[in-house]
């Protein structure tokens, strides 16, 4: 009780000289700027924060913020008040030191310190607004005990804060946990380091392992599905979806390098109902690796719909997101290429003039091959070729045994002349 009074005093007079300075100058922009939008934004988002907390070292706000020390020791609390947006309204806040301290008092806060030049954080806010929209229908954030509120925090107007927080790059993505974002050590309130998250920064992941530290189970299709021995074939094989599957090991540096393209490619068909991303580790599942021909890792085989017989194995020379969607949307090249080598040769030929590739009849047509034989493989080449030969020495044979029997012929001829001959003398 005795240490929390000075700390009071100091507060207020803190809030008196912020007062009469506001009143003798005009506000620059530098210094106030996240004040003035905080509270514009607490305004319409129904925060009252009477007290301005501003310059207060965090965790001193934080220990006169725990209502239970407050309560038993009756010491005076600071009314700072804070009210959560209802389902429907825009789900992800934007909150300063006194706010987010605020939301603290009753509430488990995810929040996303960003900075307003940062390229990744702009490309981010979209994905961190669809994982929040993902719980706003679990509960009822107004009545449920500690519900979770999503933030994001200006690093450049809140400094000491980000500090506060161990953030030292953007965007930094946590989970403020409802009472336990703190510790108390010799009465004095410590800041826990809090746990980052690390994944890639799409809304799916951010849902995933949200969902993990929390304990609660919002539900978002994930960009990568992760599969196993027991559900790999059902998956490849759906004739409604073109599958991209991945094969991966947990040890593989490459594996690891490429992951982060991956998900981008899975965030990228995250909203397309005819295309599924998944992987399979197979070190976990080794059987897989055998069934699949995989020989190298990290390995990606396409089932396009229409052609289940086996995985296209990408061949690009770069496994860059880019290529990667190119090669999901139009897999011709590599279709043609599994559809040729699938065939018998004979087959193949019929099919390669049907499309055009060879001049139609300039092959089948000099061997006298029909579309049925074509279509069936009743002949192959090597077969085919050994009846050209026996066709050729059959009709060198006839010739041989017509030009003897001319000669034959022509002897008799003689033969009768040369009698004729004869018998006229």
């Amino acid at each position: 009780m005795a240490t929390r009074q000075p700390l009071l005093a100091f507060v207020l007079f803190l809030l008196l000289a912020a007062g009469m300075h506001a009143a003798s100058l005009p506000p620059s922009s530098e210094d106030t700027g996240g004040a003035v939008a905080s509270s514009a934004a607490a305004s319409n988002r129904g925060i009252e924060t009477p007290l301005d907390l501003k310059g207060v070292e965090p965790a001193s706000v934080a220990r006169d913020l725990r209502a239970d020390d407050a309560e038993a020791d009756g010491a005076p609390r600071l009314h700072t008040h804070f009210s959560a947006p209802s389902p429907g309204e825009t789900q992800v806040m934007d909150l300063d030191a006194d706010a987010l301290f605020a939301a603290l008092v009753n509430h488990s806060v995810v929040v996303a310190f960003t900075v307003t030049w940062c390229a990744l954080c702009r490309g981010y806010d979209a994905e961190f607004a669809r994982a929040a929209e993902s719980y706003a229908g679990l509960m009822d954030v107004r009545r449920s005990r500690a519900p979770l509120v999503f933030a994001r925090v200006d690093v450049d107007r809140n400094r000491a804060l980000a500090k506060t927080f161990g953030v030292t790059s953007a965007p930094f993505v946590t989970v403020l946990k409802h009472k336990r974002w703190y510790t108390v050590q010799d009465g004095q309130t410590v800041v826990r380091p809090p746990k980052r998250f690390q994944g890639y920064l799409g809304a799916s992941p951010t849902v995933e392992w949200l969902n993990r530290e929390t304990g609660m189970q919002a539900n978002m299709r994930p960009y990568v599905v992760d599969l196993t021995d027991a559900t790999v074939d059902a998956f490849v094989s759906d004739a409604r979806h073109d599958v991209l599957l991945e094969f991966y090991a947990p040890w593989c540096g490459h594996c690891k390098l490429f992951a982060p393209f991956y998900f981008e490619v899975g965030a990228h068909f995250a909203s397309d109902d005819h295309v599924r991303i998944a992987r399979v580790d197979v070190d976990a599942h080794r059987d897989v690796a055998r069934r699949f021909n995989v020989t190298g890792l990290p390995s990606l085989q396409l089932f396009p719909r229409g052609y289940k017989v086996h995985g296209l194995h990408f061949k690009g020379a770069e496994r860059k997101p880019a290529a990667i969607i190119s090669f999901v949307k139009s897999p011709q090249v590599y279709l043609v290429e599994a559809q040729v080598t699938d065939m018998p040769q004979w087959a193949c030929v019929v099919w390669l003039e049907a499309k055009g590739v060879l001049r139609a009849g300039s092959v089948s047509g000099a061997v006298g091959l029909t579309a049925h034989q074509g279509r069936d493989g009743e002949l192959d080449w090597d077969q085919d070729r050994d009846q050209d030969q026996d066709v050729q020495m059959g009709e060198d044979a006839a010739d041989a045994e017509g030009a003897t029997e001319a000669t034959d012929v022509t002897g008799a001829t003689d033969a009768t002349d040369a009698t004729g001959a004869t018998d006229a003398t």
